[in-house]
């Protein structure tokens, strides 16, 4: 069965199916007055690490049941500081899962894992953290064999 998966995966590529390259990221915005306390970036990955064996994301595709984990890279995180309107800072996490080309439904479903990796990290209220964002980065390519 699992050669007939990567057959039928290797026809959809050569026939120019559009696939999908994604890039998460889960970003700490620093609360107001803890602009200068020292944050422990390594607690902050060791919570993402912890929310996401609570909610791995998956293929829920019947035709690709292959288990990949959900969160195969995690950065050290960057700290950022904007100084537009005031002191703002953040601190940057980027996620990779061990998925190189996705299709359009498992984008949606990538989404909604890094929402809920969010929303339960804020529910930790970390000290000084004022808010947990989820962002996605989305790349397109398309393949065709020359004949």
């Amino acid at each position: 069965m699992r050669n007939w998966i990567l057959e039928n995966r290797l026809a959809n590529l050569i026939r120019g199916e559009r696939r999908y390259n994604v890039k998460g990221n889960i970003v700490f915005e620093i609360g107001h007055g803890c602009h200068n306390m020292e944050l422990d970036l390594q607690q902050l990955a060791a919570a993402i690490r912890e929310v996401d064996a609570m909610f791995p994301w998956h293929d829920d595709d019947i035709d690709s049941k292959m288990n990949h984990k959900s969160l195969f890279y995690l950065s050290g995180g960057r700290v950022v500081v904007h100084d537009l309107n005031g002191p703002l800072k953040m601190v940057w996490f980027d996620l990779f899962t061990e998925y190189r080309d996705i299709r359009r439904s498992q984008v949606y479903a990538y989404e909604k894992y890094l929402a809920k990796l969010a929303e339960e990290l804020a529910k930790k209220k970390f000290v000084g953290i004022a808010e947990v964002t989820s962002a996605i980065e989305v790349r397109t390519s398309r393949h065709f064999r020359v004949n």
